[in-house]
């Protein structure tokens, strides 16, 4: 059903005409419009791995961001939200670098790299 027709049946039954005039059959059928509206919008398209070998463009907020850093590099890090904690008792180093890496491993955003391609920023995982 398209939104077309969806945004007729919504007017004929819309809650600023006379409500107490609607039909229950036009009530149920605007309710079953709307649920097939909202049936199709959730159908999104499975996702789909893409290989990691060549550069990848940036995403819409990676392309904000390298281009803010473009027009001021003074201000790079104005993003960074830097932070510290104590450690109170022993620790173990290793453990902690273990960890790290493996934090790292899991999160790609953790990876990527930002390089010009042709003239084009592209990102490198």
């Amino acid at each position: 059903m398209s939104l077309e027709t969806l945004n007729k049946k919504q007017q004929k039954t819309s809650p600023v005409t006379n409500n107490s005039t609607q039909s229950v059959a036009a009530k149920k059928e605007l309710w079953e419009a709307m649920r097939t509206v909202i049936s199709l919008q959730n159908q999104a398209p499975p996702l789909v791995s893409v290989s990691r070998e060549n550069p990848l463009p940036l995403s819409f907020p990676q392309e904000r961001l390298w281009f803010l850093q473009q027009l001021e590099p003074s201000k790079a890090a104005a993003y960074n939200m830097p932070f510290g904690f104590r450690i109170s008792g022993s620790l173990n180093p290793l453990a902690l670098e273990q960890s790290l890496n493996e934090l790292i491993q899991r999160h790609e955003s953790l990876r990527t790299t930002f390089t010009l391609v042709e003239g084009q920023p592209t990102q490198v995982i």
